[in-house]
């Protein structure tokens, strides 16, 4: 049987709209879009060239995705494509049957990373296949290279390193077309500690070759090399340099040729440093024969200044010539290009060159190719230090093959050094010579782009330059919108990337502050979205990939926007169709239900769709059961609707048609929550026996109520109650007006508490072929008890021809909505709301909203007071399609709020993350938050500005901050302000004492200060060492013009903070009066005071004198019954009235001192030690600054000889302080005596054969 075309497309696109009326319109308090666009700092790392001459680059954009671009012959942008995950590119390659391979890594913590390599179909960028390797242990695997052959297959090569620390090579074939895992081989060192990969090749002859380097039996690095056979991954030779057991030999970079040569190059790395205080690196080049890994020839390159020379390319020509590139560093640490041509057959050096930039600053090689025309080109950056010019640039030279004469330098300049890179090069067939880095293109801004460029091999003249720099509007269509008990809005819906779909979410306050933005970062589309009283935002959609389509549920946390859990479901890969979810719900209880359809159980051929429907476990994502529902006959099942009561159940209805196509009826099941044990299922077939499809379904407490429509053709709305407990059908409707060749549809159902169910659709009419040409909606209310139809109000527009219906909400508070879109053809598609009375149905207002060509509204919900939050989309010719949101209230009334206090830590310890700072006022909707340090300067670093509740993560240092939130009943409505203060501290920044004497000037307003006179007091506070925090603290004040004595009795914990040279701490104590006659009496009330105090002495706390004066502020309040903060009876401080109480103190003190005691830090140089003792390792120096000596201690893992030896910062030996051997696992000790050293900073150097350990100390005289 034949399905309606309407039908599907109202599901699929959840289409059309209406018009314009009467009184009491609402008003837009806000209107939202969100717009996918993106800009990224994009780092390039790779580009090759096919045989037609397009180019490809590949790197890593916005630090964590791989994007891969297509350029032209003449340098036009083709396409470009995103790994939209936490990866990084490493490598580029291009076959001949139309494939681009992409390798790089995934990483999955700080801790754990996979290889990822992708396929794109070069003609078109489609992602062909993706596939991830895992390696043993799931620790860390890199790759590190990339190559294909001629005989479909595709290398990739790297290390894979197990979570004790050992790596291996780890080199994977896949196949070309497939993505199929063909073989994986590893190669570990004898001791199985240290193999890492560095580079790959292939053969015309069936063979892949890797170098890298590998750990020996003396614990250094050789260069080795192996050949696989490429078909099995066979070992066939493993070839291994390694000239000298006091140096590292790594390998970096391999090639062949055609007459059986494989060429390495790399460095060595020298260890026995000799007379000076940093290993030295020479160019190492080896061949071996290819067919049997014998060593032909090794040559050791040492540059002009036997300095440091790292070889890092190296290309073949087909005329005997092996050339390598890198770089010579001189003695004055400036480096130079040095490349180098080999003879391949004997290794004979024919020529070297340096090329040193016109500003004699660094230069470094980073990549070589050669062509079929005598020419060698290199390409690496050269850094110059002008403040009013770019200081960096990438440079590309060639030379003669034969006589290494230069034939031309080009070059491309950036405006910072930093990140600016010349990558790789590639040549063509055609002449022409690739170049790609990573560049900053002006001075006023830090966007790092890759820029790609051509050059004429010949001239050196620069053909085309492109600039990638991902700036995207994407096309955002929002499927969704739910608002939580707190007023905040929630928008979901699918963002194209890379010619894919993402499901998008969006979180507004109740303000329309866009307050995150989250996405699943796969092919997905959303579908539906829930929330629930627990914090949690709820997610469901289709994600696609090229085997099946799964679907996919995510939670997120409602505050952060966090990922807490996402849960795949999978349908069988057998069948060539896939499944669908349509609806999402939430219980009370901590249950997720997702329905919808899925093709086929797995199990049989039976490949029609069936309901399927899973619960999750809110907390934790867990899939707690799954039911499919396979209809009569095997038939078609499809879900469209389901929805959660109070009482333990979950139902489902969609429609069922059977094996023959003949009949199409309502399918209504319920099942228990908890089990998912079926409970009933029931069946409508309406009075003809003809098609039936149920749309929508609502629950109130002892029924189910299901809509949808009944009939072929001239359908109309047909209803039906269920009894909820046992499935019993009270009542059915059927409700069709207009024309009889029309169609009417429903698409939502809702009941209330007060005896109204509602149900709102659409009628279309169409021609005789089968267009559509006309829509209204109706919107209809029966009594939910009887079945009895109230009003049925119809609406449509005039000079409108389609008017359309999409979602429905009621307030129960009298009040109908209906969201929608209407067409007419001067404006498009215009966004569309109609409020219904709910008992007269009177339309009480229509609004519309055109924002250009196409405006849509598809889902709405109100908020706890009233206010609709409608969701759709909308075109803008700037920005593509937008999720276009809108927040409409009525007439503002503005509640009186009450005083309310935030509620939160006061004290909390430094680099406290997730701090929570609430505030609960009933009528309460918009809320500013600021928390503010002494000097009033803002800190930001919180989330969930706009809400009740903010999470603040605490800085490292210490401070006391005001916290203060702005809240009101809505925009409109003037504001209440709360605040409180947090202490951050640190139990070791210091202590605090003082005692003396101040003028007590008088302040009728305050108690205690009727009368000016003296008052004596003493401070003091600290930190007790011990597991919890434990503070020490007093506070003693006499008053003696009135015989006052306050003493403190408590010190709030946690309260003391010193800050540079301010200190600040809380707490509780109580008062004693002396009478005339001499008597003592104590007052019975409670007090709390503050202590705020600086020292003069100390200026930021870094022990210079300042000559200020101390200062000091005592602040006394009554504490109310009921723990809140009564009047204030004392405050010395009247010279600054109306501080905050996180300000310095500003009254002097006029007797005595107040002394805030740093532990350990003297000067700078003793706070500059203490820095630099955080820094050391194994070797350590105690104490770090020092004058007479200083005690050196080390404990090795094993046995080794040792060298202690103490350098000047230029890197001059200044002293050998010590050799020896030393014991694995005991502490090893040293005195550095002073004498005779001039103070200032030395490096202390430890050499133990395989490591190297190093420390700064200070000398102070």
């Amino acid at each position: 049987m034949k399905l309606k075309l309407h039908f599907l497309l109202l599901i699929i696109l959840n289409c059309c709209f209406v018009t314009t009326v009467t009184a009491q319109q609402p008003t837009l308090e806000w209107s939202k879009r969100f717009n996918g666009k993106d800009n990224t700092l994009d780092r390039v790392i790779a580009v090759v060239v096919d045989a037609k001459g397009n180019s490809y680059v590949t790197g890593t954009s916005e630090f964590s995705w791989i994007a891969t671009v297509k350029y032209s012959p003449s340098g036009e942008q083709l396409w470009e494509v995103l790994v939209k995950d936490y990866s990084e590119a490493v490598a580029i390659a291009v076959d001949s049957a139309g494939g681009v391979f992409v390798t790089g890594k995934k990483f999955n913590s700080e801790s754990s990373s996979d290889f990822i390599t992708i396929r794109y179909d070069a003609a078109t960028g489609l992602e062909t296949w993706t596939s991830r390797y895992d390696g043993p242990g799931s620790g860390r695997d890199e790759p590190a290279a990339i190559a294909v052959d001629n005989l479909g297959g595709v290398y990739v090569t790297g290390y894979s390193r197990d979570p004790n620390m050992a790596s291996d090579y780890t080199t994977i074939r896949y196949d070309a077309a497939t993505g199929q895992e063909s073989w994986v081989r590893h190669y570990k060192d004898l001791g199985g500690r240290q193999s890492v990969a560095a580079a790959i090749a292939t053969d015309n002859r069936g063979g892949i070759y890797i170098t890298g380097r590998s750990y020996s039996e003396d614990y250094v690095y050789q260069a080795t090399t192996i050949r696989y056979d490429a078909a099995t991954g066979e070992e066939s030779w493993i070839g291994q340099y390694n000239e000298s057991e006091n140096s590292d030999h790594i390998g970096t970079a391999i090639a062949v040729d055609d007459k059986g040569g494989v060429y390495i190059t790399g460095y060595i790395k020298t260890r026995d440093y000799g007379n000076i205080s940093y290993p030295t690196f020479d160019y190492l080049t080896v061949r071996f024969d290819a067919a049997t890994g014998e060593q032909t020839w090794a040559r050791r390159y040492d540059g002009p200044d036997s300095d440091d020379d790292i070889a890092g390319a190296i290309a073949v020509d087909n005329s005997g010539g092996v050339f390598v590139t890198g770089y010579s560093r001189s003695r004055e640490f400036v480096a130079d290009y040095t490349t180098i041509r080999y003879d391949a057959a004997t290794g004979e050096e024919v020529w070297v060159r340096h090329y040193n930039g016109p500003d004699n600053n660094s230069d470094e090689a980073m990549d070589i190719a050669v062509d079929n025309r005598g020419g060698v080109y290199v390409t690496g950056y050269s850094y110059r230090y002008e403040s009013d010019s770019p200081d960096a640039k990438y440079v590309i030279i060639r030379y003669s093959a034969a006589t290494g004469q230069e034939d031309w330098v080009n070059h491309i300049d950036s405006f910072h050094s930093f990140g600016t890179e010349a990558s790789a090069i590639a040549i063509d067939n055609q002449g022409g010579v690739y170049i790609v880095g990573t560049n900053i293109a002006t001075n006023t801004t830090f966007d790092l782009d890759y820029v790609t460029a051509r050059y004429a091999a010949e001239t050196g003249e620069e053909t085309w330059i492109n600039r990638y720099n991902r700036v995207t509007n994407t096309s955002d269509i929002a499927f969704a919108v739910v608002v939580d008990a707190k007023g905040n809005s929630y928008v979901t819906g699918s963002s194209p990337k890379d010619g894919s779909e993402r499901i998008t979410t969006v979180k507004y306050s109740p303000t329309g502050q866009q307050l995150w933005v989250r996405q699943v970062e796969e092919n997905s589309k959303a579908i539906a979205l829930a929330v629930d009283n627990r914090g949690g935002v709820f997610v469901t959609g289709l994600r696609h990939n090229e085997a099946s389509s799964t679907t996919v549920t995510v939670r997120y946390d409602a505050n952060t926007g966090e990922e807490v859990w996402k849960s795949l479901y999978k349908w069988p890969d057998s069948h060539s169709e896939t499944g669908m979810p349509t609806a999402i719900a939430v219980d009370s209880v901590g249950g997720v239900y997702v329905t919808g359809y899925n093709f086929g159980d797995g199990d049989s051929d039976d490949t029609s769709p069936d309901f399927l429907t899973i619960r999750y476990d809110a907390a934790t994502g867990e899939q707690t059961w799954t039911k499919l529902y396979d209809g009569p006959e095997n038939g078609y099942d499809r879900a469209t609707a389901i929805a959660a009561d109070n009482h333990g159940g979950i139902y489902v209805t969609g429609y069922s048609i059977n094996g023959t196509f003949t009949n199409t009826v309502y399918t209504t099941i319920r099942y228990e929550a908890a089990t998912g044990q079926e409970a009933w299922i029931r069946h409508y077939d309406g009075p003809d026996s003809n098609d039936n499809l149920a749309t929508a379904i609502a629950v109130d407490r002892g029924s189910v109520y299901v809509t949808g429509f009944s009939g072929y053709t001239n359908s109309s709305y047909a209803t039906v109650r269920y009894d909820a407990a046992t499935g019993e059908e009270i009542w059915a409707r059927h409700y069709k007006e207009g024309p009889k060749e029309a169609s009417a549809e429903p698409v939502a159902i809702a009941v209330d508490d007060q005896g109204g169910l509602f149900v709102t659709g659409n009628t279309f009419t169409y021609s005789d072929e089968g267009d559509l040409v006309f829509s209204e909606h109706t919107t209809i209310r029966y009594e939910s008890g009887t079945g009895e139809r109230s009003w049925a109000s119809s609406y449509k527009e005039s000079g409108r021809s389609l008017d359309h219906a999409s979602a429905m909400v009621i307030d129960n508070k009298g009040g109908v909505y209906v969201s929608g879109h209407s067409y007419s053809s001067d404006t498009g598609f215009d966004l569309m709301i109609i409020h219904y009375d709910s008992y007269t149905g009177e339309k009480v207002w229509v609004e519309h909203y055109d924002a250009g060509s196409d405006d849509r509204a598809v889902d709405l919900a109100l908020d706890s007071t009233g206010n609709v939050i409608v969701t759709g989309y909308s075109y803008s010719p700037e920005t593509n399609f937008d999720f276009l949101t809108q927040k409409y209230s009525r007439e503002t009334i503005c509640p009186t709020l009450p005083d309310a206090a935030i509620r939160g830590g006061s004290t909390v310890r430094v680099g406290t993350d997730n701090s929570t700072y609430s505030l609960s006022t009933p009528g309460a909707t918009a809320f500013i938050w600021s928390i503010t340090d002494p000097e009033g300067k803002t800190y930001t670093s919180f989330t969930g500005q706009g809400t009740a509740a903010i999470r603040v993560n605490w800085p490292s240092e210490p401070e006391m901050y005001k916290v203060s939130v702005s809240y009101s009943a809505g925009q409109d409505c003037s504001a209440r302000k709360a605040v409180t203060y947090v202490h951050v501290f640190d139990e070791e920044a210091g202590f605090v004492t003082g005692g003396g004497w101040t003028h007590s000037p008088a302040a009728p307003a305050h108690e205690w200060m009727r009368t000016e006179g003296k008052a004596y007091w003493g401070v003091g506070a600290k930190y007790k060492a011990g597991q919890q925090v434990q503070t020490q603290g007093s506070l003693m004040l006499l008053l003696e013009s009135n015989k006052y004595v306050f003493r403190s009795t408590n010190t709030t914990e946690g309260s003391l903070v010193i800050a540079d040279n301010r200190a600040y701490y809380t707490g509780t104590g109580v008062l004693t009066r002396t009478d005339n006659s001499g008597s003592m009496t104590a007052d019975q009330r409670r007090f709390a005071y503050l202590v705020s105090a600086v020292d003069g002495d100390m200026k930021g706390g870094k022990g210079k004198k300042s000559r200020q004066p101390d200062r000091l502020r005592i602040l006394v309040w009554e504490v109310n019954k009921d723990g809140s903060r009564g009047q204030v009876v004392y405050d010395n401080q009247l010279a600054c009235p109306g501080q905050e109480l996180n300000a310095p103190a500003c009254q002097p003190i006029s007797g005595g001192n107040i002394t805030i005691h740093k532990k350990g830090l003297k000067s700078e140089l003793s706070l500059l030690a203490a820095s630099l003792q955080a820094e050391s390792g194994g070797l350590s120096a105690h104490p770090t600054a020092f004058s007479e000596s200083t005690t050196l201690s080390f404990t090795l893992e094993r046995d080794a000889d040792y060298s202690l030896e103490l350098y000047d910062l230029k890197g001059a030996l200044v002293r050998k302080v010590a050799e020896g051997t030393a014991r694995a696992g005991r502490r090893t000790e040293h005195e550095l005596v002073a004498e005779g050293l001039p103070q200032g900073l030395y490096l202390i150097r430890l050499s133990t054969g395989s490591e190297v350990q190093t420390a700064k100390i200070i000398v102070q005289q």
